[in-house]
């Protein structure tokens, strides 16, 4: 249930890049949602669906998500590598757990289309 609040944010997130952009009718958008977050695509574009049909500036837009794969970069060997969780991260090259993280935490709006 917790996609249906992430997709109440995303809407308005919409909104205001649409009206900073003078988009009046936006038709498609395009959006990043990180592996590491607990977010599925499935349901966000589901609950986007029927939360559009009560906005005005979004009833016939739609929404093309993207899956971002979660990157770590280890800071004893310096290694970058892609992981599937965020929980109990080590490196898998030499085991530090001694990691920053970077790509694939958050959802992000790469490009409205429309008019």
């Amino acid at each position: 249930m917790h996609e249906l609040s992430i997709t109440k944010k995303i809407i308005e997130m919409i909104e205001k890049e649409c009206s900073k952009n003078n988009i009046k009718k936006p038709d498609k958008i395009h959006a990043e949602i990180g592996e590491l977050t607990t977010y599925k695509k499935e349901p966000i574009k589901y609950y986007f669906d029927i939360l559009k049909k009560e906005n005005h500036l979004l009833k016939k837009a739609d929404i093309d998500m993207k899956i971002i794969n979660g990157k770590i970069k280890c800071k004893d060997c310096k290694k970058e590598n892609h992981i599937k969780e965020k929980y109990l991260i080590l490196c898998p090259e030499c085991g530090s757990g001694n990691i920053d993280i970077l790509d694939g935490e958050d959802i992000r709006l790469k490009q409205i289309e429309g008019e």
